[in-house]
């Protein structure tokens, strides 16, 4: 029976009829307080409505119930980052990459958050580490230049901007990025040539559209 109150509050929860979900959720977790699909879906809707601690009760309920998946623990560190509880938001994600086996996207997604706190060299070490575990992986090589850029180390910068258009020339994202730092750093014909191959691969991108128009 909890099965169904709790696929019932599933579906209240998409047509947002958000206290009735809260009910059923509520109700099938009385019934098997061991669900911890219930729970996580019931903390989600917490989250989304920015009942934070409410959600942050059930994220650490079905932690404790262990052992803990890698997404509990993801999801628990983006609500700690949201709520502004960094320690424990970089807790949970140092948790998730050790229970993952030091899963590639969870180490950058560490890093990024390292960087927004202005913890720069963990960031770029946090990087580095994702690039060594897997070379061509652009999403690493990408971020770790974007922030060499933020850094003036352009250098470092241009190489790995370079690098990571070597992985997957069709790959918009770092050819895009290369364009702004060579806009940035002056050299005005290189980031044209970027913004027209980046143009090539997305024609609808008006921000990039635009960027090429200051060059006409």
């Amino acid at each position: 029976l909890a099965i169904v109150y709790a696929y019932r509050g599933s579906t209240k929860s998409k047509i947002e009829q958000f206290d009735a979900a809260l009910a059923d959720f509520g109700r099938a977790i009385e019934l098997d307080g061991r669900y911890e699909w219930a729970i996580t879906r019931r903390g989600g809707l917490y989250q989304s409505l920015k009942r934070f601690d409410d959600a942050v009760k059930d994220f650490s309920r079905v932690i404790e119930l262990g052992p803990p998946s890698v997404a509990i623990l993801t999801r628990r560190g983006n609500l700690y980052q949201e709520m502004g509880r960094y320690d424990e938001a970089l807790a949970d994600y140092s948790r998730a990459i050790e229970v993952s086996g030091n899963r590639i996207g969870i180490i950058i997604t560490r890093g990024r958050f390292y960087q927004e706190l202005g913890r720069y060299e963990e960031a770029l070490a946090d990087f580095s580490w994702a690039v060594e575990l897997n070379p061509k992986n652009a999403w690493a090589i990408n971020n770790r230049a974007r922030l060499h850029q933020k850094l003036e180390r352009y250098e470092e910068a241009l190489a790995d901007f370079n690098r990571a258009i070597e992985v997957d020339r069709n790959d918009i994202e770092p050819i895009t990025n290369r364009g702004k730092f060579y806009q940035q750093i002056g050299k005005h014909e290189e980031a044209l040539a970027d913004f027209n191959r980046a143009i090539e691969l997305d024609s609808g991108n008006t921000w990039l559209v635009t960027q090429r128009g200051w060059y006409h």
